[in-house]
């Protein structure tokens, strides 16, 4: 067993020795560490030394033993302290309770009843000791565990299984200290735009889009994932449109995978399931827009040269109404049907055009024009020129 450091604190040399002769013929697991004479000496001693137990006479010159214990505490040494003194004050008693000392002697001092102090304080150290040991070797192992711990507490929390006190506890647990005006970002990559073959490259997906979330919105609360790719930071300030659509954009320069991202306010850490569920739901609501988007913009490019193709027919192709088409198409593309069938004709019309070789009637035929005439009226005013004029200002 290792020995405890003793220091010996006494202005009185010849008492100073006779108390480490005490202690050394008591064959207990001390080792004295340091003698001082006064006070200050004592203060410069205990901070090089980190003694775990001082014999401490109260009465001495420059600093008493009250003030050097005070002193002590202030520097967050927390040896146990045996006072010593030759007076039976309660004042001196009172005080060295509020200064938490372990022990209150009197001089001469009685060699049983030190001894049974210092037993006493040996005990609560080797005890101490034991917590100090068992408390490393769990921190230890949550910090092994870390992630999947934080894994399980983030599933018990967007799955609405804390709240109040234990939910408190938590927070207070992973260091979140929830903000006064606090909101909350939520950000979903599509993983099925990107193949993907193994669970573990899934899990590495995540965690980059966690670390991303949280490089780059900077002072994150909390972030982290769900089990179903949705990445989530808590917020001491309210994600805008603009930082919505930064964030998208950062993440699919970084991965190459399409993102859809939404914010909202939350109100306190018992409604997170109620806010994060509704984020979510948009964000699908989003996705599918998009995805139907996304299909009509391939059927339009596959029927662009069909002159008779239309709003309804292309609804139905992909199996929804012609308003609720227009109505995405004007909110996601900011142009009606006609408008962007009209933009992708000319745009096509733009490519064909470079080749010289290539007549302008074929060009108004493969871009679904149903002659040249229409094909040169709509092409002047989208352009301000006709496909001859466009021809020759280009060089083509």
């Amino acid at each position: 067993m290792n020995a405890w450091k003793i220091m010996v604190v006494d202005d009185e040399p010849k008492i100073r020795r006779g108390l480490c002769r005490l202690v050394e013929g008591l064959q207990l697991p001390l080792a004295i560490c340091a003698q001082a004479a006064d006070g200050e000496e004592a203060v410069a001693l205990a901070l090089e030394h980190k003694p775990d137990i001082v014999l401490l006479d109260i009465n001495m010159p420059h600093m008493d033993g009250l003030a050097f214990l005070s002193t002590l505490r202030q520097h967050g040494i927390a040896s146990k302290c045996i006072l010593i003194t030759g007076f039976d004050e309660f004042a001196y008693a009172q005080a060295s309770v509020a200064l938490k000392a372990h022990a209150y002697l009197l001089k001469p001092v009685n060699l049983d009843e030190l001894q049974r102090h210092l037993r006493s304080a040996i005990d609560e150290l080797n005890v101490q000791s034991e917590r100090h040991q068992i408390f490393d070797t769990t921190m230890n192992q949550i910090q092994r565990n870390r992630q999947s711990l934080q894994q399980s507490f983030v599933k018990k929390w967007l799955g609405g299984h804390l709240h109040g006190k234990p939910l408190q506890e938590h927070l207070s647990f992973w260091q979140i200290a929830f903000p006064e005006k606090a909101h909350l970002l939520v950000a979903q990559v599509d993983l099925h735009k990107r193949p993907i073959y193994q669970q573990s490259d899934r899990k590495l997906m995540l965690f980059a889009v966690d670390n991303i979330m949280g490089e780059w919105l900077g002072d994150p609360v909390f972030h982290a994932h769900d089990e179903h790719a949705h990445s989530f930071a808590i917020l001491p300030r309210e994600p805008d449109e603009a930082l919505c659509r930064q964030l998208e954009a950062q993440i699919d320069s970084a991965l190459d995978l399409p993102c859809t991202a939404m914010g909202d306010a939350l109100a306190t850490p018992d409604a997170m399931q109620e806010t994060f569920v509704s984020l979510c739901k948009r964000i699908a609501e989003a996705k599918k827009s998009h995805d139907i988007v996304d299909r009509a913009k391939s059927e339009i490019a596959a029927r662009l040269g069909d002159p008779n193709m239309s709003l309804v027919e292309v609804a139905g192709s992909i199996g929804i109404s012609s308003s609720y088409l227009s109505r995405l198409l004007k909110q996601h593309l900011n142009v009606s049907f006609s408008e962007y069938v009209t933009q992708q004709r000319i745009g096509k019309a733009l490519r064909l055009l470079q080749d010289p070789r290539t007549k302008i009637a074929s060009i108004a035929n493969d871009t679904g024009y149903a002659n040249q005439h229409y094909f040169s009226t709509a092409f002047k005013k989208t352009t301000g020129l006709t496909p001859t004029q466009y021809r020759e200002k280009e060089g083509y």
